[in-house]
């Protein structure tokens, strides 16, 4: 008698081990020694087959019958996203959503099948654009519809959504490019808190007394009082500024009160700037400071985060993991920080005290690092990449002596930071005597440092409304055309007649190239020689 027994294959997902055993015993008692023979033949087929059969039932199955027990009726179910599929059936799941590990929100997201690059079917988000804005993703930088209900990540490259289902946490590895750029010490809008109302008053006062020797002597006494009254009510700024001086000796008394400005101002967010009303002074950064009694609207550098004042080049680079980007400005450590693989780009950079390269240092995981340099060096006009700053102004010429006319005037500049360190800049006058165009470019351009050219108010002109001398009741127009643009930035110096008006000056270029680095004998000469074309009365 021969005795097999076969054990079946066990199958251990995990592990991918098989167990197979077969036990085989022979009774010599009661067969005959002539068929060993057919026996082993016997035993060496059972052996043979169970190798098959293994090799036949690798995967498990479960039979979805077994789920009809308890319900019949609910027909058969599909279990195969279980058996070869990402283990998870698509379908809405209350997920933590992790962008470049950290995390932005905890909501519901639905999940689709879809294949990856090799054809395995893996679960991804359907996420809207709206959805992905609220992430902090910029997805119009990528050409995506603002309607769309389910954004294909694959348009911004090296961006990946991965699932991890027993946590349930979706890790979204995004570009730093890509990523909606919020500076550092950014405080949102919404959060301005415009104060309290309140009456606030700044003073000052200062006495003395002189007292004289001798019987010529007198004796002089004299007082100053300085009062800075405001009012905040609601958005708005009330602002005064008045002084008061008296001096008294031999028995005289001379006091006065002087107004210097009165002003209401409030800040307007939409526009990044503020609205005045009253007495102030318009910008300074295109044309020279001009006292008005009128209206301005400007932007307002007070209302930026202090990361985004002043002038920083823009640092951009590409990333091949999660690495480590440093900032280093003559020796120091100035910016630190982390990307995700793929393109970045740093346009937060506080600005420093003085010129210097920046030379920047990317390391990755595996130990690498690249190197490269950024010049730095900066004039006053220069703006960071998509810095707008704009000024208008209308209004009466407000001086100090009240034997110069008050003339109604308008002006308005404007300043643009482009890529590449380059900033374009202008502004207009116009009032009843004169006129003026300015046009202008800066430049950071690199070891020679940053230059600026201004077009010396081009198609500036005159009419000069006093009489002539010898010519009752005639007018002239003056008209000065700048020089052809150089190829280099020329310095020019302005030369004013004695007794002259503005309008008579006459521009005289120095072919001397200046920059940030370098002084040269012309440097001096920098500062314009004639008077501002708003300081008195338009006179032949």
């Amino acid at each position: 008698m021969i005795t097999a027994v076969l054990a079946s294959p066990i199958a251990h997902r995990l592990n991918n081990v098989w167990n197979s055993e077969i036990i085989m015993s022979w009774d010599y008692s009661t067969e005959p020694p002539k068929q060993h023979g057919r026996s082993m033949l016997i035993a060496l087929g059972c052996t043979l087959l169970g190798v098959c059969v293994q090799k036949v039932l690798a995967d498990d199955y479960f039979n979805p019958a077994l789920l009809d027990i308890d319900n019949p009726g609910q027909g058969k179910t599909d279990l195969s996203i279980y058996e070869i599929g990402p283990g998870q059936a698509p379908g809405k799941y209350h997920v933590d959503v992790y962008v470049n590990n950290n995390k932005v929100a905890s909501k519901e997201i639905e999940f689709t099948l879809k294949k990856d690059a090799s054809g395995k079917s893996t679960l991804q988000p359907c996420l809207s654009a709206a959805q992905l804005k609220s992430f902090g993703i910029n997805i119009e930088k990528f050409g995506q519809d603002d309607k769309a209900q389910c954004i294909d990540l694959s348009v911004i490259p090296s961006a990946s959504a991965t699932f991890h289902v027993n946590p349930q946490q979706l890790l979204l590895s995004i570009p730093q490019t890509a990523i909606i750029q919020v500076p550092r010490d950014y405080v949102d809008p919404q959060e301005y808190d415009e104060g309290i109302n309140a009456l606030l008053l700044n003073y000052s006062f200062a006495a003395g007394n002189n007292r004289g020797k001798g019987e010529n002597g007198s004796d002089q006494r004299s007082e100053f009082l300085n009062l800075r009254p405001g009012l905040n009510l609601g958005a708005w700024r009330f602002r005064n500024y008045s002084t008061w001086s008296k001096t008294s000796g031999d028995g005289d008394a001379e006091s006065q009160f002087s107004s210097v400005y009165t002003y209401a101002q409030r800040d307007i967010i939409a526009l990044g700037g503020n609205v005045t009303f009253g007495q102030s002074s318009s910008p300074f950064d295109v044309f020279d400071s001009i006292s008005y009694t009128g209206a301005q609207i400007a932007s307002d550098d007070d209302m930026l985060p202090d990361s985004m004042k002043g002038f920083a080049p823009v640092i951009r680079g590409t990333a091949h993991s999660n690495a480590q980007v440093i900032v280093r400005q003559n020796g120091y450590v100035i910016y630190q920080n982390y990307v995700a693989p793929g393109a970045f780009e740093i346009n937060d950079l506080y600005p420093t005290g003085g010129s210097g390269d920046l030379k920047v240092t990317v390391k990755e995981t595996d130990g690498s690092e690249q190197h490269f340099v950024v010049p730095y060096a900066s004039v006053p006009v220069l703006q960071r990449e998509g810095r707008f700053k704009y000024s208008l102004t209308a209004g009466r010429y407000r001086s100090y002596d009240n034997d110069v006319e008050k003339t109604p005037f308008m002006q308005g500049t404007a300043i643009y930071g482009l890529p590449y360190g380059f900033t374009v800049y202008g502004g207009v006058q116009a009032s009843q005597y004169y006129d003026a165009l300015a046009l202008g470019v800066g430049k950071n351009i690199g070891d020679l440092g940053p230059f600026r050219w201004m077009s010396p108010t081009p198609n500036q002109r005159c009419r000069i409304r006093t009489p002539l001398v010898g010519a009752p009741g005639a007018s002239a127009t003056a008209k000065i055309s700048p020089p052809p643009v150089p190829i280099f930035p020329l310095l020019a110096i302005a030369i004013t007649a004695r007794g002259s008006t503005p309008c008579r000056t006459r521009w005289i270029p120095i072919p001397v190239m200046t920059t940030g680095k370098r002084r040269t004998r012309a440097a001096a000469a920098r500062r314009r020689l004639s008077t501002s074309p708003w300081a008195g009365r338009l006179v032949p």
